[in-house]
């Protein structure tokens, strides 16, 4: 018997997938009665049902399910070994992070990563720098996101979802670290980070609502607000993930104990490049590096 067409064999997997041959063709960029025609063409050509009507939506067959299990699979094995192909022959990692994520978290450790991909030629940048990268260089992006959704150009990862906490460096003021209340914060100058709307948000929900802190010095991102609070300049509104050093050294102290989560970082990269070994082995790093708890 001569092979259905891979045309008709991937019109086939999608609508297997979507259950729909419209959103099949709009994810294929096709006319969905071209899937339609494909679908109906597949299934002359191997003398079975591939699929029933249930309403609006195409559900496999019993063997249609069998059938699309393997088929899918094979294109999913073309889809792997291809991009191994692609990874391997570019060779150049670019990571953009947000600022004190790349300053605290990864520059340190940046060394560590290096002796893990040696083949690797490791870029590192914020995610605010305007860098034209290299066609081959992979682009891998660190973000404090509110539950991104991958899709078939990017994936995304959770690596953690920390408490956001204000912390003072108490050698320089330590009257501040004696507070109790949420209300307390007030009357203390707060450094004003990358965003206000951050620290009103943080203020909402642990029940003040409609006031303003005294005004601190204002930082354009989170690393620099760390900074100066570890000059006592001010109270900073930060994550647990980015001041473990800082907390280690005695550098900072946490406030108040709150328990207080929104959003969390992610790290991103091509959807095709997701699954291959070199991109798997920096994900488990990133979490093994943000994961890892104090001493």
């Amino acid at each position: 018997m001569q092979l259905p067409s891979l045309v008709a064999l991937r019109a086939f997997v999608v609508v297997g997938n979507t259950e729909s041959v419209r959103r099949a063709g709009q994810e294929l960029n096709v006319d969905h009665a071209s899937v339609s025609r494909h679908i109906k063409a597949l299934e002359e050509r191997l003398g079975i049902t591939l699929f029933r009507h249930d309403g609006r939506r195409m559900v496999l067959t019993e063997e249609g399910q069998r059938f699309h299990r393997k088929i899918r699979r094979a294109f999913e094995m073309m889809t792997e070994a291809t991009a191994e192909l692609d990874i391997h022959r570019r060779r150049r990692l670019g990571i953009f992070a947000v600022p004190g994520f790349a300053h605290r978290k990864l520059l340190p450790r940046l060394p560590d990563l290096e002796s893990l991909m040696p083949d690797w030629q490791i870029e590192l940048h914020t995610s605010l720098d305007e860098v034209s990268t290299d066609p081959r260089t992979v682009r891998i992006e660190i973000a404090f996101l509110d539950n991104p959704v991958s899709n078939g150009e990017r994936s995304y990862e959770l690596l953690a979802m920390p408490r956001i906490i204000p912390v003072a460096n108490p050698r320089v003021r330590a009257s501040w670290v004696k507070i109790s209340r949420v209300e307390e914060l007030l009357d203390l100058p707060v450094i004003w980070g990358d965003s206000s709307s951050f620290l009103q948000y943080w203020l909402s929900l642990n029940g003040v609502d409609e006031m303003r802190p005294r005004k601190g010095p204002n930082m354009p991102n989170m690393h620099l607000a760390i900074e100066a609070a570890i000059y006592g300049q001010g109270i900073a509104l930060t994550n647990e993930v980015l001041i473990e050093d800082a907390f280690r050294n005695g550098d900072l102290m946490e406030l108040l104990d709150t328990d207080t989560r929104f959003h969390g970082y992610y790290v991103s990269g091509p959807t095709p490049l997701w699954e291959t070994p070199p991109l798997q082995l920096l994900r488990k790093w990133l979490l093994q590096l943000v994961q890892a708890k104090n001493p």
